[in-house]
């Protein structure tokens, strides 16, 4: 099943939100939980399902949910339990 995610970046070097399509949600985690790792991702991601993924992996990756997100009980959770300084992301 595609995946669709909703992305934004502002940063000094790109300023876009577009629509990228994956062949799964794993491809979409594996993709984008490299690129927030490797400190390669500036933008805001508002897709729930693949947030969800992102802080499953790695709590820290809440930085990077818009506000909404960050304001998802139950994200902000997961994102706690994987990393407890995640909570300064929260809302």
């Amino acid at each position: 099943m595609e995946q669709h995610c909703l992305i934004s970046c502002n940063s000094a070097k790109y300023s876009f939100i577009d629509k990228f399509t994956f062949s799964s949600t794993e491809n979409a985690i594996e993709y984008y939980s490299k690129l927030i790792c490797g400190g390669k991702f500036e933008g805001l991601i508002f897709d729930e399902n693949l947030m969800m993924g992102l802080v499953e992996e790695n709590g820290r990756a809440l930085e990077h949910a818009c506000r909404k997100l960050k304001n998802n009980f139950e994200i902000v959770k997961t994102a706690v339990s994987k990393n407890g300084d995640a909570l300064k992301y929260a809302s």
